[in-house]
């Protein structure tokens, strides 16, 4: 490798716009190059390629208070949120902003007319928008659709191929469709498909991994060798008096081939979440001011050969477990941590049979007056089966204080443990056997 030594990376770019169609007034988005690909709480796809993408809704919605435009120069402003009066806003030079205007709770509804000279209105802005987060109102659809070749790591025209040589390349194509069943409640759903037309330069073949690699991650299947069609769907529901209790479900099914294999396998998955969040601003007392908690629950299950078409990452399936993970802050402290509990290699397809996980992880940090910032963090995770166990950990504690002129005093100690045992010795874990 030499010669690449030194080479030129290779471009990426995206390019965004929109059009209106002139027949029916809707409005289209489109992102050539690198594309934003579908992303949610639990699946992030197609965000790995260089294509094409359009959708048919505003996903980055200005917030009010940062929306400004022109009028002309005589012109006043009107504005109206809510169900509230109308508000006048005097402009500079046509120039309006809705910056200072005194906004508060949740805007669904905004208008923003012109007032002219003459004393007639024309319509600047009107829109409505969802009271419970970043979901379609009620009956309206949103869809996207996007398509490409994955495997160039978002980059074209680059020098040299040896740290792209392990890259199968793929085409790959995905949409998604959202219905507002209610103005808290959406519908989702996702189809994606990939397709290997360029093997890579290397030579194929299936890794069988190590009991002690199992024990670690559990079982794992490598992407850059599956092809396939995904379908993802799922509804979530959001509590119209209390806003911070979330419900969401998710059913997903895939057909899939691995090349090494040559074999084409059905998977499948689910999963239920429930979530809530509490601003606790209220309830403080003179020494004692708590700030917000939150707390959030998932159960899940994958089947062995579930895989998720223009992913990006390794896949993971062969989950079957729960989580569960809370937050708390008060003063300058905030403090969280979680648990998740779950079974891989269910189907027994490794030696050893189930594997068990347990994995925790701890955080918290501190402002201390006159003294600095204080943290801590640790991670857990143990897995276990027939043959043996293993268990490893690391965690960090260290204090970071500012000093003069943007320079940052850093002090601290990190530690990390790998930990294995086996009941057995064989050739494949010796030196590690109880």
């Amino acid at each position: 490798y030499d010669s690449d030594s030194f080479m030129f990376g290779g471009v990426s770019a995206t390019y965004l716009n929109n059009f209106t169609n002139k027949k029916t007034g809707d409005k289209y988005y489109y992102e050539l190059g690198k594309v934003r690909g579908f992303r949610d709480k639990e699946y992030t796809v197609g965000t790995n390629i260089f294509g094409a993408q359009i959708w048919n809704y505003d996903y980055d919605k200005t917030p009010v208070t940062e929306i400004n435009g022109y009028v002309k120069p005589t012109s006043l402003v009107q504005v109206t949120i809510n169900d509230n009066e109308p508000v006048k806003l005097s402009t500079y030079a046509g120039y309006y902003t809705l910056k200072d205007m005194n906004i508060t709770g949740d805007v669904g509804y905004i208008k923003i007319e012109e007032i002219n000279e003459d004393g007639s209105i024309e319509v600047v802005k009107e829109e409505k928008r969802s009271l419970y987060g970043d979901r379609p109102l009620a009956l309206e659809r949103q869809s996207s659709i996007y398509a490409g070749v994955w495997g160039y790591q978002n980059r074209l025209f680059r020098e040299g191929a040896n740290i792209y040589r392990g890259f199968n390349k793929k085409v790959t194509a995905g949409a998604e469709y959202k219905y507002g069943v209610k103005d808290n409640i959406t519908f989702n759903t996702k189809l994606t498909a990939d397709n290997i037309y360029e093997k890579n330069q290397s030579s194929v073949y299936y890794h069988i991994p190590t009991n002690d690699a199992l024990l670690v991650t559990g079982t794992q299947k490598n992407v850059n060798y599956q092809e396939g069609v995904t379908s993802l769907s799922g509804i979530e529901y959001v509590h119209k008096k209390d806003k911070n209790f979330k419900l969401s479900g998710l059913g997903g099914a895939s057909v899939a081939r691995d090349i090494r294999e040559d074999s084409t396998k059905m998977g499948w998955t689910l999963r239920g979440t429930a979530e809530y969040s509490k601003s606790l601003e209220k309830h403080g007392w003179k020494f004692f001011k708590p700030r917000n908690a939150s707390i959030k629950i998932d159960g899940y299950h994958s089947s062995q050969d579930f895989y998720i078409a223009s992913s990006d990452t390794t896949s993971k399936p062969d989950r079957t477990g729960g989580k569960a993970q809370g937050s708390f802050s008060f003063n300058s402290t905030s403090v969280s941590g979680g648990y998740n509990k779950y079974y891989s290699n269910t189907n027994h397809r490794y030696e050893g049979g189930t594997i068990g996980f347990d994995e925790y992880n701890i955080g918290a940090s501190s402002k201390i007056p006159y003294v600095g910032t204080a943290r801590f963090n640790i991670f857990h995770k143990r897995g276990s089966n027939e043959l043996g166990r293993n268990k490893n950990y690391n965690y960090d504690a260290g204090l970071t204080r500012s000093l003069w002129r943007g320079a940052t005093l850093y002090a601290g100690h990190r530690q990390s443990v790998y930990d294995t045992n086996y009941k057995e010795e064989t050739s494949m874990n010796k030196d590690y056997y109880l």
